[in-house]
């Protein structure tokens, strides 16, 4: 999450960091086209209704495998959809609770220390943690920055499979910590709670 790259920053630099750009290397970007799985019934992470593909109004969204998988609707007609059903278990910043959105969204897996998704033989599978970025309504009010975390190390990262040379799946059926950045004297990040929260896409390199 953005704390670890700025974990003193403020909080305008926190936004900053948030609204910049995150666009792959013109040299080593991979353009990709993400579609999600049918929407949950419940709870989980879903698109918005087709497929999201790089640059395709103009210079956004950017959805490319730069060594990570990045999918960035910042700036663009697109978002992704957020169905939360509940905490399976509450944080310290729980009175934060998001509201079911539709929103845009900076996705990207993340590098740890089996790699990252752009090391993966094909044929290749294994689990890194991802970060959700999107800015909503809180239940009680107010409007926030979350992120959704899901956590490698704790046992609970997306599953990556790289079938063949064109195409990488990331699934996750299991529960994800959503955080909340707070403004102010201590400003930082807060655990909002563990949701149930599924999500399953699979990304397709341009041709």
């Amino acid at each position: 999450m953005l704390s670890k790259f700025y974990p003193h920053a403020s909080t305008s630099a926190v936004v900053i960091a948030f609204t910049a750009s995150v666009t792959a290397g013109p040299n080593t970007a991979i353009p990709l086209t993400i579609t999600f799985a049918d929407a949950p019934l419940t709870s989980g992470i879903s698109g918005d209704g087709g497929a999201y593909v790089h640059k395709a109004e103009g210079k956004v969204p950017t959805v490319a495998l730069n060594g990570i998988i990045e999918l960035d609707t910042r700036g663009s007609s697109r978002t992704a959809c957020f169905n939360f059903d509940g905490a399976v278990m509450p944080g310290a910043a729980a009175a934060l609770a998001p509201q079911d959105i539709c929103a845009p969204v900076l996705l990207r897996t993340l590098a740890g220390d089996n790699g990252s998704v752009g090391d993966l033989p094909v044929g290749g599978s294994l689990d890194f943690g991802m970060d959700v970025y999107w800015i909503g309504p809180a239940q009680a009010g107010g409007s926030y920055q979350y992120v959704l975390e899901y956590k490698r190390v704790e046992g609970n990262g997306v599953t990556v499979t790289h079938p063949d040379a064109d195409t990488w799946t990331v699934q996750n059926i299991l529960n994800a910590r959503v955080s909340v950045y707070q403004k102010g004297k201590g400003a930082g990040w807060s655990v909002v709670g563990t949701y149930d929260m599924p999500v399953n896409l699979t990304a397709i390199r341009n041709q």
